[in-house]
């Protein structure tokens, strides 16, 4: 009995002993949860990590020739996740990561992964992968939450918007840059110094400068001499973009094909408040002997009055390439020549907004747009790829960071030997969060 008892009564010690160590364990895990918040490890005590997501889905429905050729589809097209946080007061980090669908390809890409370094109140230093300074900014034209309309300009997106039929038709420039611009889309490795300079009481000049790896040529891209698609290896031309992916091979992201580096920068004068103005350049060599050069000229400009809200841009760029590529076609064999050509892209939009109701009870805000946009990837040469369009389009918000778009597009070709049916509207949904 003495022996049950005593037992009993280790227990018992042993129990309270465990409650008196458990609560000494909990204690010291809230101690040191207090103490991490006080005196954090990494960053400043006013320094809290950031997290924003936000992702777009859309249902497309083009006639036989226009996008998606004529099939129905829904998609979901983007889904954004960015991390922000500070390092010190004047230092910030920032990880920004896409995934996304287009047409046959799945994609995960890191879209910025850069440190951020304000140096004074007018300059400002970042090193990483980041968006290349060129036209008016990457929220304008690439995120599609931010956009007026679901469609990016010709400029931009020319190459989405086209059918996915063999190359044999296609001229021999698109060997060597797909048909748009690699501006609002644009991310490279490299140094980007900005910042603003006060003029008067509402003017100021702003500035952004960068020196990045640079673009590439097609017949860089590993994509470009087969595309393994499931257990299948699809045949591509050596010198052909990817027929079945169309991924963005004419922009340089995380290596670079040469010792050349790009140059590129824009400097934004903003008048009054809501107004800008902006100019913009890049040059650099794309290929690997470093024999051939492209530039891209710029000028952008942006008026909001209230409700009212007006966007334009033109851009043009011109690539230098052997004489042999520019006169073949998808049919014939490429043969240089030594000598050096070169050709134009030129292309604007000119995009109208207006604010018909906001701040309503389940209605955040009701907007219309209407956009021309033209594009003629190559000055020298009229074909099917001259085109011009207008887009119409409804946005409804009924809460802040939630946002239906509709729109309709209406494509003319006026250098087509016969029209092409690629007319269609798209719808959408975007969620921020």
């Amino acid at each position: 009995m003495a022996m049950i008892n005593g037992f009993l009564r280790k227990k018992e010690e042993a129990t309270k002993m465990g409650r008196i160590v458990s609560f000494l364990v909990v204690m010291l895990l809230v101690v040191g949860q207090t103490v991490a918040q006080e005196k954090p490890i990494y960053g400043f005590p006013e320094a809290f990590p950031e997290v924003h997501a936000f992702f777009d889905w859309q249902f497309i429905n083009f006639q036989e020739k226009g996008y998606v050729e004529g099939v129905a589809d829904f998609k979901i097209w983007n889904l954004y996740l960015m991390f922000n946080s500070a390092i010190r007061e004047n230092v910030n980090t920032v990880v920004e990561i896409e995934a996304g669908q287009r047409d046959f390809y799945k994609y995960l890409n890191f879209v910025q992964t850069k440190i951020d370094w304000k140096l004074n109140r007018y300059a400002n230093l970042a090193i990483g992968k980041f968006f290349v300074p060129f036209g008016p900014g990457a929220e304008v034209n690439y995120y599609t939450l931010f956009r007026k309309l679901i469609s990016r300009p010709y400029i931009y997106s020319l190459r989405e918007q086209l059918p996915r039929e063999p190359s044999i038709s296609r001229p021999g420039y698109w060997k060597l840059f797909p048909l748009t611009l690699p501006a609002n889309n644009w991310r490279d490795v490299g140094i980007n110094f900005k910042g603003e300079v006060p003029v008067k009481e509402k003017m100021k000049v702003e500035y952004d400068l960068a020196v990045v790896n640079g673009l590439k040529q097609e017949t860089d891209c590993f994509h470009c001499h087969g595309h393994k698609h499931g257990n299948a290896t699809l045949p591509i031309e050596p010198k052909d973009q990817c027929l079945l992916c169309h991924a963005p091979h004419h922009r340089q992201e995380n290596w670079d094909n040469n010792s050349n580096k790009t140059i590129a920068g824009r400097v934004g004068f903003s008048l009054k408040e809501g107004t800008e103005i902006g100019l913009s350049y890049a040059t650099g060599k794309y290929d690997k002997k470093e024999d051939y050069g492209v530039n891209l000229f710029g000028m952008d400009g942006d008026i909001n009055l209230g409700k009212l809200s007006i966007r334009g841009e033109y851009v043009t760029r011109k690539v230098e390439a052997d004489e042999g590529i520019l006169s073949s076609s998808g049919t014939s064999t490429t043969v240089a020549t030594g000598v050096k050509g070169s050709f134009t892209l030129e292309g604007y939009y000119l995009r109208v907004a207006y604010r018909i109701l906001e701040g309503k009870k389940h209605l955040n805000y009701l907007e219309v747009a209407l956009r021309y946009d033209m594009i003629d990837p190559n000055k020298d040469v009229k074909d099917e790829y001259d085109r011009n369009r207008w887009t119409v389009g409804l946005a409804f918000s009924p809460y802040a960071h939630m946002l239906f778009k509709l729109e309709y597009q209406m494509v003319d070709e006026p250098n087509a030997v016969t029209k092409i049916e690629n007319d269609g509207y798209m719808f959408s949904l975007s969620a921020a969060f």
